[in-house]
């Protein structure tokens, strides 16, 4: 096997030092000065942006453990997009794999920065609605007809109540009950998050994988999941759930019929 040129072997060390310093000198080759350089350019662009991206988390943490967390996030974890936009995801999926090691975090961290990432998800969705607009009754009843949810949605469940966690309010155990959030823009372009009870969020995750079929007859199908004889006191509290949702801008209205 031929010998790896040497400008291949400087160029591997000069990334695996940019990468982690602490563990890796740098070339020798490569003054410290200009080294100092490089190394600044990208910890600080890494660092810089999960501050922005994850104000909470940045708070909570302090600007001792939030630097370390960085440097382990990017030092470990391989990115698989070449766009700066995504880093938060991957922030993210870093974070849900456990893979944090040092420093030490609060249990929630996950969580939380999952719930922050959603916020710019949600507000730079380029998800168009999967149907004709003419087609679409804002006005329509949503027990009769298939709910057309806003495209630029997601439903959430976490262990811990992401959306109260502040300084002042730090939960280390998981509560008895999970947290499900619903975050949507609306047509004024405003991500917002509602907190739902379990039936809701079964009733929404119901419209979002069978979009075609009525929330009458969804609801129904919960009122059975439920053991309920007579399903007519769901399907009216569901009728007040879809009234908010609409006004509140989550349902764009309801599919009519092709003319």
């Amino acid at each position: 096997m031929a010998a790896r040129p040497d400008f291949q072997r400087v160029q591997e060390e000069f990334c695996a030092h940019l990468r982690d310093p602490r563990r890796n000198p740098r070339p020798e080759d490569v003054e410290e000065r200009r080294m100092a350089v490089y190394r600044d350019l990208f910890f600080k662009n890494i660092q810089g942006f999960v501050e922005r991206s994850f104000p909470v988390t940045a708070r909570l943490l302090g600007p001792d453990t939030l630097r370390e967390l960085s440097y382990a996030f990017f030092s470990q974890h391989g990115c698989h997009t070449p766009y700066f936009h995504k880093i938060g995801q991957e922030f993210v999926d870093y974070l849900s794999r456990g893979h944090v090691g040092e420093p030490d975090v609060p249990p929630f961290l996950a969580e939380l920065a999952h719930y922050e990432w959603t916020d710019v998800r949600v507000r730079l969705s380029t998800e168009a609605v999967p149907h004709d607009p003419n087609r679409i009754d804002p006005d329509g009843d949503p027990l009769e007809h298939p709910v057309v949810l806003s495209p630029a949605s997601e439903l959430c469940v976490y262990a811990y109540p992401v959306h109260r966690i502040s300084q002042s309010h730090q939960p280390q155990q998981k509560p008895e009950n999970p947290t499900f959030l619903f975050a949507f823009r609306n047509s004024a372009g405003k991500v917002r998050f509602m907190e739902l009870n379990p039936v809701t969020a079964r009733l929404i995750a119901l419209l979002k994988d069978q979009p075609d079929i009525p929330a009458r007859s969804q609801l129904v199908r919960i009122a059975a999941e439920l053991g309920r004889d007579s399903p007519e006191a769901v399907v009216d509290g569901g009728r007040q759930v879809l009234e908010r949702l609409r006004e509140r801008g989550a349902i764009l209205g309801v599919l009519s019929s092709p003319a």
